[in-house]
């Protein structure tokens, strides 16, 4: 499909019936609507005064390019597990070439815990942003799994699913042009969410699909540098009412608290709280 065919599908497909295909391969989306109230991004605080907050009116939030992402067997995992259960060679290509315009946000389930803070919040140094799960599943939908890690139950729940289409019987309710283009797409939500054991501590739920036309998203594409590294990105939108808190590091000066409230005030955040890390470490 051209990009043209690709949008085309997307206009014609029903949201809410995508949504639901989604739900019932992906089984760890209902489960995160009902029990995860909130989630957690872990960033430094020089992301917080330059870029997530840069427009008035919403919540910037930076997505990396799959392939920049700490996990070196990202998207691997999943692409060998389609060709293991018998996917045609040639969309297993399709889909790597898909990905490799493809980016992702990284959400924690887990609330101001050291080793995230290690790994993603500066050292301890940063802050973690505290989101409204339902708010940021009105805005994204099913774009936004829990990830799943390998020889989990829900792991190997997901694969029964996943190669068998009709255990999901709103696909029947699709035209067969449909039907193929909605697989395709739950196919890449699959590689986007598989993850190593190794990151099981991380509890991530991630927004998959951002700058992939074929979750009809274009956006333009940006680098910036980290750590001396070129990372490729693009820009991300959280309703400015799914932002309820934030938390510094347990190594920030805390004066920064005072400072931070009077900047959100500024920028028009009123409700959102500014809080400190429990955690004691230096």
């Amino acid at each position: 499909m051209n990009a043209i065919e690709i949008k085309n599908e997307l206009e014609n497909l029903d949201s809410q019936l995508w949504t639901k295909i989604a739900r019932q391969c992906f089984k760890g989306w209902e489960e995160m609507r009902e029990t995860q109230k909130e989630l957690y991004y872990y960033t430094d605080l020089n992301a917080i005064i330059n870029g997530i907050f840069k427009y008035d009116d919403k919540v910037c939030i930076w997505a990396s390019r799959w392939s920049h992402l700490n996990d070196p067997q990202e998207v691997k995992i999943g692409l060998e597990e389609l060709i293991n259960h018998g996917t045609p060679q040639w969309v297993v290509d399709d889909v790597r070439q898909s990905l490799n315009k493809s980016h992702s946000i990284s959400f924690s389930g887990y609330n101001d815990v050291l080793p995230m803070w290690k790994m993603y919040g500066d050292g301890g140094n940063g802050a973690m942003l505290v989101f409204n799960t339902k708010l940021l599943l009105e805005r994204w939908g099913g774009q936004i799994q829990p990830c799943i890690y390998k020889n989990t139950p829900q792991y190997n729940s997901t694969i029964k699913t996943l190669f068998c289409p009709e255990s999901y019987s709103e696909l029947d309710l699709l035209s067969p042009t449909q039907k193929t283009f909605t697989w395709f797409q739950m196919l890449q939500m699959f590689v986007s969410v598989i993850k190593s054991n190794d990151y099981y501590y991380e509890n991530e739920a991630r927004l998959v699909g951002l700058g992939n036309v074929y979750f009809g998203d274009e956006s333009e594409q940006k680098y910036r540098l980290s750590f001396g590294k070129i990372i490729p990105y693009v820009e991300a939108f959280m309703p400015k009412e799914s932002l309820i808190g934030i938390c510094l590091g347990p190594c920030v000066d805390y004066s920064n608290k005072e400072t931070l409230e009077e900047y959100l005030k500024n920028k028009g955040y009123n409700n959102v709280f500014v809080t400190t890390s429990k955690i004691h470490y230096r």
